[in-house]
């Protein structure tokens, strides 16, 4: 019988039922809500069967509850709702024998106990037909057929009956797998919606399958449409051959069955293209076969660019830390050669080193290719040495250019100059006392493709101070170090009455006045 797991076997059908049950195939393939089917396939079998109600019922025996959703009822009323297993106890022999069956009446059936017959009497079931649905030996549901009087049930009828259920059962199937696609494609639409990365399929045909928002208003940007289900995934690159080259090729190794990550760079023009992190795979349908392909692309352009800056940086930290540590040994030999005892040796090298790492402060503050300006070093030290405010500052003159570069690699040095000359300013020179001056003066001097700067430190007292500068440390610097490190050209002229101090050195092609 059609019921059955194996076989449909019973009576032969008659034309007319194989024509009924074609019809019905074909209205159920139509329909895909569970109520909708039952409620089609009951109001047909009633017309043809001339039953006065026709319901399938959903069993679940572990729970013990049965559910039926729709029922056609001509004489009666509806059973529709949620039952008992328990309240029809007496048919579950005969339904797990996987036969369909018929009782002529109810009322003087031996199948049904005393009780269970009133019961059926109240509901106006006297004639009934059963067709179960048993699969893998598992109860499933019954089509039932009821009539309000006494009433034969032919072989042929009761095939009828396997058969439509067993229509039923296909096409409610056919219902739950549908639900359950689009609640996932609901659920991978929503996800593929909720996220920046990119996401698109293809077929052999190079025609999109699918593709998530991200991925068409990226496409429109890089080619100028947007892209949606159905569209030619080559066809908006047509006017930059090599770039459809390059997709075309990576596309046909997914499509080719190969699964594999790659970065590349994809645009009309540089001035658009951005580098991409790609994941291929082909794509399968439920069979096992490949359909096409897919990619998940995210734009990693900005991580490369940062990733290349902290490259930058990590050799630009290196270089700096060696040329560093070359200049703090060599203080540390001056200083130490010049040094009366150990605490005079502190005094000196820690006020050394304080402007060292106030010229790497200035240096850690700058982003990736950049270069600290002459006018902040200055402003630096003469914060630290207390020069920038007050009745000493209005002995000071600055004058010169803002955004004057100089080369990072030699930075220190120079703080380490300016560092002195202020020092011995206040200790020996022209800001000792209210009667002095200090004039710091810088240019940019120009000759063909070579740009110098060149600063004049002037200081001017009325009268005679000590020699500046107690170990000569400061001079050292200039007349010797400044020479060897930035191919300055220095002048250091000291006299009875003032000091003057001239460095011109290279600086930055990129020098902008503020």
């Amino acid at each position: 019988m059609g019921s059955t797991d194996d076989t449909d076997g019973g009576a032969p059908l008659a034309p007319e039922d194989r024509r009924f049950l074609d019809g019905l195939a074909a209205a159920l393939r139509t329909l895909s809500d569970p109520e909708a089917i039952e409620a089609e396939a009951c109001k047909r079998l009633a017309e043809r069967l001339d039953a006065d109600r026709v319901y399938y019922v959903t069993i679940d025996e572990a729970s013990g509850v049965s559910l039926v959703r729709r029922d056609h009822v001509v004489r009666g009323g509806t059973l529709a709702g949620r039952h008992k297993v328990s309240d029809f106890q007496w048919s579950m022999p005969l339904l797990r024998a996987g036969r369909p069956y018929g009782v002529e009446d109810s009322r003087t059936s031996d199948a049904l106990p005393d009780a269970d017959r009133a019961a059926c009497t109240a509901l106006d079931i006297i004639g009934l037909a059963v067709a179960p649905v048993l699969k893998q030996g598992a109860l499933l549901g019954a089509l039932c057929a009821t009539t309000a009087a006494p009433r034969a049930w032919p072989e042929a009828e009761l095939a009828l009956v396997g058969r439509t259920a067993d229509l039923i059962w296909s096409a409610l199937m056919r219902s739950e797998a549908e639900a359950r696609r689009a609640r996932t494609e609901a659920v991978l639409h929503g996800v593929a919606e909720g996220t920046t990365d990119l996401i698109a399929a293809i077929d052999f045909d190079y025609r999109v399958l699918f593709c998530n928002s991200a991925y068409s208003a990226e496409y429109a940007r890089l080619w100028g449409a947007p892209i949606g289900q159905g569209d030619h995934l080559l066809e908006g690159i047509h006017s930059w051959p090599e770039e459809r080259r390059k997709a075309k090729d990576i596309w046909d190794r997914a499509l080719g069955g190969e699964t594999f990550n790659t970065v590349m760079e994809f645009g009309p023009d540089p001035a658009t293209a951005r580098y991409y992190d790609l994941r291929f795979s082909p794509v399968h349908d439920t069979a096992g076969n490949q359909i096409g392909a897919a990619h998940i692309f995210r734009d990693v352009t900005e991580e490369r660019r940062i990733a290349a800056r902290q490259e930058v940086l990590v050799d630009e930290l290196q270089h700096r830390t060696r040329n560093l540590l070359g200049v703090v040994l060599s203080v540390a030999r001056r200083t130490r050669a010049n040094s009366t005892d150990l605490d005079d040796f502190e005094h000196r090298f820690m006020a050394r080193l304080h402007a060292l790492g106030r010229a790497t402060g200035l240096l850690s503050r700058l982003d990736a290719g950049r270069r600290v300006s002459f006018d902040s070093l200055l402003l630096t030290e003469l914060e630290a040495h207390g020069l920038h405010e007050g009745e000493v500052r209005s002995q000071i003159t600055l004058d010169g250019p803002e955004g004057v570069t100089l080369a990072s690699s030699r930075l220190q040095t120079f703080a380490l100059v300016l560092h002195e000359l202020m020092t011995n300013a206040l200790k020996h020179g022209a800001l000792t006392g209210p009667d002095g001056s200090l004039a710091i003066v810088w240019r940019v001097e120009e000759a063909g493709e070579k740009r110098r700067l060149s600063v004049e430190w002037t200081e001017r007292w009325t009268e005679p101070r000590p020699a500046a500068g107690e170990d000569g440390f400061g001079r050292e610097l200039i007349e010797r170090a400044l020479p060897a490190q930035m191919g300055a050209e220095t002048v250091f002229e000291l006299g009875a009455d003032g000091l003057r101090c001239v460095v011109s050195a290279p600086v930055s092609r990129g020098w902008e006045e503020g």
